[in-house]
């Protein structure tokens, strides 16, 4: 029977009620349930010294679990007695989230899956002795199904180190591999809980009972944690027990006691505690056991491989593009990158890099998992940029002119823009330059290959030259060529008359001195000098190239020339003798004597119509001697000459 007790003044009641809210609040226990699994281990790591590494790895349910982990966590160490010898307050380290594993290549996990993991530590030494470790905390996840209470449920971590009778400085041993995250329902399920031993002893794996403690004697956070004895077996809901901790009836689960591995297919999704037990056995002497206790969680994964890639071209080389596979995690990668032409265009590395001939639109296929049922493709169109291209042009011209260089450089938004231009001109003026557009004169009508250096800063290089990108390009810079001008060989001419020049080989002629010329644009223009000039003409090509000539015009007095031999033997060569001259407008006459005065050729008239002998009188051939001959002819001024001399007939 409860009795109300009534205060007999405002302090009194005052007292009271803060003496009820004191024992409340003394009297809730601070639960948690935030740790969903664990284990204990040690390792020697002084023989000499009794050194050892003392461990506790803890799991929390980011989702469900409160509070954090505790920072710090209270361990103890028990002689055989029960009696405390050592306890450690080991502080929070660095924690870690945990990869949400199927372990079934098809499947994936659901998101709503998040364990973290804490790995504390403690370095001791101990006095000889057989100890036991212990931890304690309170309490499990209320979404646990196999167990009963599980709210006020709490953890119980033991193990021991025997005495060095049984072995010296022994290491326990601990498992390879973080317990599994998701287990996928109606899945077969295959998982490696196998453990490590440092000193090789034989190694024994078994499911065994998860650990309970009183947790109303020694508190939700026990300081320090009790000994071994307070240990006890959680109690199972039917039809749970230690070996059928998941509901499992058709494929039940099953741990090789040699391998340590777990099999079984779940069939009903929840939350569901599992504990394994590896012992170490040395000549058949049992040294200690490490105890994994966690909660497995059940729950429909996921089938789809969410497929999907990114791809970036490289800054320098466009057309290398660097694939980035964004999906979930897969079993295998097989990419066709789209090259009709080639059958090297695969890869099968998860992040490939493919540089392409050529810009285009290429179909990328993507296939996962191509030997599991779950095999999944994915096409996608890639179109690379154009690429980084260092290119210029010019204006052709003619040697000796200035050649103006034009940059047309091809960059994207990849490269970035052009932040410098280095050419190199050989034999030019100048030798070299760093402006976009520059100009130089080659002296010298060969081919010269001029050199592009272009230099680019892609997004996020900065300052930093290490990241700048350049692309080189050298072109062969030609001319138009220097025209073919041909004056014609020295000409003679008496004073008074006129001659007619002649050029030849090109597109348009210009002539100086031009004074004495009837027109000095044209190839063939007459000439009338008074004295001996030399006429240049200038050739100018279709390219506006131009080249030089020279013709000499001798000016002389008339004279008349008659060679003092021929040989009229019908070789084709000095058959026919002619009366030669400048000046002389007509002869009069020209007559040919043989040695007995006899007329044998006679001609007269105008010099341009003027016949010559061919050593023939009366239709025969004269015979060889030498002749006689005789002129009279008129100059263009109109006064007279006369000569005479001998000709030699030769056969």
């Amino acid at each position: 029977m409860n009795t109300l007790i009534k205060p007999k003044s405002i302090s009194n009641i005052l007292r009271f009620a803060f003496a009820i809210i004191l024992t409340v609040m003394m009297c809730k226990p601070a639960s948690a349930t935030h740790v969903i699994g664990g284990e204990v281990y040690y390792e020697c790591l002084d023989p000499a010294t009794g050194f050892y590494r003392f461990t506790v790895k803890l799991y929390r349910d980011c989702y469900n679990g409160v509070p954090f982990f505790d920072d710090p966590i209270f361990v103890s160490l028990y002689d055989v007695n029960d009696n405390l010898v050592i306890q450690f307050n080991m502080a929070l380290p660095v924690d870690d989230t945990l990869d949400n594993e199927t372990y079934n290549v098809c499947l994936y996990s659901p998101p709503d899956i998040c364990v973290h993991t804490a790995v504390y530590q403690e370095d001791f030494f101990l006095p000889p002795g057989e100890f036991y470790m212990t931890y304690q905390r309170c309490c499990r996840n209320v979404i646990i199904a196999n167990i009963q209470n599980p709210s006020s449920t709490g953890f119980g971590f033991e193990i021991k180190i025997p005495d060095s009778s049984e072995a010296v400085c022994n290491s326990s041993p601990y498992f390879n591999n973080y317990p599994p995250t998701i287990i996928c329902l109606d899945a077969p399920f295959t998982y490696d809980h196998s453990a490590t031993d440092p000193d090789g002893d034989s190694l024994v794996y078994y499911f065994c009972a998860p650990n309970d403690y009183n947790n109303g004697t020694w508190g939700i956070i026990p300081n320090p944690s009790g000994p071994p004895v307070v240990h006890y077996d959680v109690t199972y809901l039917s039809p749970y027990d230690t070996l059928y901790p998941i509901w499992a009836p058709t494929d039940t689960f099953k741990i090789d006691p040699v391998t340590g591995f777990l099999t079984g297919t779940p069939e009903l999704a929840g939350n569901y505690v599992v504990a394994i037990c590896v012992s170490e056995y040395r000549n058949g002497v049992l040294l200690s056991t490490n105890k994994r206790d966690f909660q497995f969680n059940i729950a429909s994964c996921l089938e789809d491989p969410n497929l999907g890639f990114t791809f970036l071209p490289d800054p320098c080389d466009n057309l290398k593009i660097n694939f980035t596979y964004t999906g979930n995690q897969v079993e295998s990668f097989y990419w066709d990158f789209g090259v009709d032409t080639s059958d090297s265009d695969t890869s099968i590395f998860p992040n490939p890099t493919y540089t392409y001939p050529d810009t285009g639109d290429y179909a990328v296929t993507l296939v996962v998992n191509q030997d599991y049922y779950c095999a999944d493709t994915l096409g996608i169109s890639v179109i690379p940029p154009n690429p980084l291209k260092a290119d210029f042009s010019w204006i052709k011209v003619c040697p000796d002119d200035t050649v103006f260089f034009q940059d047309q450089s091809i960059v994207n938004v990849f490269t970035g823009p052009i932040v410098g231009w280095n050419w190199t001109f050989p034999k030019g003026t100048p030798l070299t330059d760093t402006v976009q557009n520059p100009y130089s004169i080659f002296a010298d009508t060969i081919t010269y290959n001029t050199t592009l250096v272009i230099t680019t800063a892609p997004p996020g290089s900065g300052s930093d030259s290490s990241k700048y990108c350049k692309d080189t390009v050298h072109l062969p810079v030609n001319f138009f060529p220097i025209p073919y001008v041909d004056a014609g060989p020295d000409l003679y001419m008496t004073l008074g008359d006129a001659v007619q020049l002649s050029a030849t080989g090109t597109f348009s002629y210009s002539w100086s001195p031009s004074s004495t010329l009837n027109n000095s644009n044209i190839y063939n223009p007459l000439a009338f000098p008074l004295e001996t000039t030399d006429f240049m003409v200038t050739g100018t090509s279709v390219d506006s190239c131009v080249n030089r000539d020279i013709v000499r015009v001798h000016v002389v007095d008339a004279q008349v020339e008659i060679p003092n031999a021929f040989s009229p033997n019908g070789d084709g060569v000095n058959d026919i003798i002619y009366l030669l001259s400048v000046g002389v407008v007509e002869v009069r006459e020209f007559k040919i004597f043989n040695r007995w005065g006899q007329i044998v050729f006679e001609t007269g008239g105008d010099i341009l119509n003027l016949q010559g002998w061919d050593g023939m009188f009366n239709g025969q051939p004269q015979e060889m001697g030498n002749y006689a001959y005789y002129y009279k002819a008129v100059d263009r001024a109109g006064t007279a000459m006369e000569g005479s001399g001998d000709i030699a007939l030769i056969r």
